[in-house]
């Protein structure tokens, strides 16, 4: 019997995150592409949101490891309240969630989550006594027009997230064809600098 608990237990472990409690990435995955193929198959849309806490590297430089923690687990608890039943969340990074929105119909329910989420971290957080605005950015992308596969959707999502994070008048994007480029560019010219950098040109 103890067998079966440690079993049981080592296989939540391996798939949740210990810090907010959270499904974690290699969960979230497995989650996501369960979610397309039955979404394919009943016809039934849904939107993949991923969610990024604003300068979080600032807030670990300046203040410690600890009260980065404590914000990350906030905003677990803040987005968690904000999802349905049928929705799936977990901590898919350092400061980065995903929320799978399941079932949606149609564009005003997708804005509605993004809303709620943007509402969730109206009050500020604290942490070790002291107050923190914390913002969130949001990147969208939905099945049945971004992504032919899980992955194709999660590269979407991430490609919207990357614009808004960019965007100084949002923080959300949904995902469209034309961000693409951009972003592209940039990382091309990201990688092009470090490249220079590291070979002292």
């Amino acid at each position: 019997r103890t067998g079966i608990l440690r079993a049981a237990s080592e296989s939540y472990l391996s798939r949740h995150d210990m810090l907010t409690r959270l499904p974690n990435r290699q969960l979230f995955l497995e989650e996501l592409a369960r979610t397309f193929l039955v979404s394919q198959r009943v016809g039934k849309d849904f939107a993949l949101h991923l969610i990024d806490i604003d300068r979080f590297k600032d807030i670990n430089d300046n203040h410690g490891h600890g009260i980065g923690d404590q914000i990350v687990q906030n905003v677990a608890r803040r987005l968690r309240d904000r999802i349905r039943k049928s929705d799936f969340i977990a901590r898919v990074g350092g400061d980065e969630f995903a929320i799978i929105q399941r079932p949606i119909r149609g564009r005003p329910q997708v804005l509605d989550l993004i809303a709620a989420v943007q509402a969730a971290m109206k009050v500020p957080v604290t942490a070790g006594n002291t107050e923190f605005d914390v913002g969130l950015a949001t990147g969208v992308a939905v099945a049945s027009t971004d992504g032919k596969t899980s992955t194709e959707l999660m590269k979407s999502a991430d490609i919207a997230l990357y614009a808004a994070k960019s965007d100084p008048d949002s923080n959300y994007r949904l995902y469209d064809a034309d961000i693409k480029d951009s972003r592209a560019e940039r990382r091309a010219l990201e990688g092009a600098l470090k490249t220079g950098l590291d070979n002292r040109e």
